[in-house]
C-alpha cells in the first residue's frame, strides 16, 4: 500500500480531543488525506518541530517514493540543536517512544515567562497528544530564537526580518529537497505567519520569497489556526489548550480536501 508521510509540528501530529475538553481516538491531517487517498498514514510529524527539523528528516528519515508528503509548516522561530543525550549511542538504531506532552506542557509553563498561569494542565491537555504513533527517539531537540538571552541580539538583530528570512529560505530549501526525492507533495499552514511580506525591506528576502512554488502550497496566508479562530470555544482541544482539536480537522479537511482533488485532476 502506498502511504502519506506526514512532517510537521503538533499540528501535523495530531491528537484524541474529539471536541473541547472530550478526549477520545487519535486524528491528524495526514489520516485525514490518507482515508480520502485510499492510503496509509505515516506520521513522521512530532510537537515542537521546526522548519530546519522537517528539512532534516527529508534527507534522514525513511521514506519511500510510494505515495505523497504532506508538510505542516511549523512556527518560524523555533529552531534544531543536537541534544546532549548521554544515555544513547547514536550508532544504534533509535527505538519508539510515545510523545511525552505532560513533560511539554510542564516545561513550556515553566520557561515561557508570558504564561502566568499558576494551575496544573487539564487531564484534556495532558493527554491529547499521548494517544497517537509511536515516535523514533530524537537526537535532535527544539528550541526557539525568543529564548536566546544574549544581551546584544536585540540591539543587532531586525528579528521580524529574521523570522522571515528563516521562514522562506526553509521552505524553498524544503521544496528543492522535495523536487531532488521526485515526491509530490502539498504543504499548509501560513508562508507568512509573523511578517507580511509587503512590509519587507530587505531585497534578498524577497526574493527567497518569489523562490517559493505555490503551486502545492493550500491557502499560503491562512493556516488551521484561521478555523480555530472562526469559532474559538468550539475548535480548541481544552480550556487551557488553543490546538485545534477534530472538530476544527474535519472543517479544515473540507476545504483541503476540494483544494487537492482540483490539483490531483490537473497533474492527470
Amino acid at each position: 500500500m502506498k502511504h502519506v508521510y506526514n512532517l510537521g509540528c503538533s499540528f501535523a501530529y495530531g491528537n484524541c480531543a474529539e471536541s473541547k475538553n472530550v478526549l477520545g481516538k487519535h486524528l491528524s491531517p495526514g489520516m485525514l488525506l490518507a482515508e480520502h487517498l485510499g492510503l496509509k498514514e505515516i506520521n513522521y510529524a512530532v510537537p515542537g518541530c521546526s522548519l530546519d527539523g522537517i528539512l532534516r528528516k527529508l534527507y534522514t528519515y525513511d521514506i519511500q517514493k510510494d505515495g505523497y508528503i504532506l508538510i505542516g509548516v511549523p512556527p518560524v522561530f523555533r529552531f534544531n540543536f543536537v541534544a546532549k543525550l548521554k544515555s544513547i549511542d547514536p550508532t544504534q538504531k533509535p527505538r519508539e517512544k510515545k510523545v511525552s506532552l505532560y513533560k511539554r506542557i510542564v516545561n513550556k509553563i515553566v520557561r515561557d515567562e508570558s504564561d502566568t498561569r499558576l494551575f496544573a494542565p487539564s487531564d484534556t491537555r495532558r493527554f491529547a497528544f499521548t494517544r497517537g504513533p509511536s515516535l523514533p527517539e530524537d537526537y535532535f531537540k527544539t528550541d526557539k530564537f525568543t529564548h536566546i538571552r544574549s544581551k546584544e541580539l536585540p540591539d543587532r538583530a531586525d528579528l521580524e526580518h529574521t523570522f522571515a528570512y528563516f521562514n522562506y529560505f526553509y521552505i524553498v530549501l524544503i521544496q528543492l529537497r522535495l523536487k531532488e526525492m521526485g515526491m509530490p507533495y502539498f504543504i499548509y499552514n501560513s508562508v507568512d505567519p509573523l511578517y507580511d511580506i509587503q512590509k519587507v525591506k530587505n531585497n534578498e528576502i524577497i526574493k527567497l520569497y518569489k523562490n517559493i512554488d505555490f503551486t502545492f502550497y493550500f491557502k499560503p496566508d491562512n493556516c488551521i489556526n484561521t478555523i480555530v479562530n472562526s469559532n474559538f470555544d468550539k475548535y480548541i482541544v481544552s480550556d487551557d489548550d488553543i490546538h485545534p482539536n477534530h472538530l476544527a480537522y474535519k472543517n479544515w479537511f473540507d476545504l483541503f480536501k476540494q483544494w487537492i482533488d482540483e490539483r490531483l485532476k490537473n497533474e492527470k
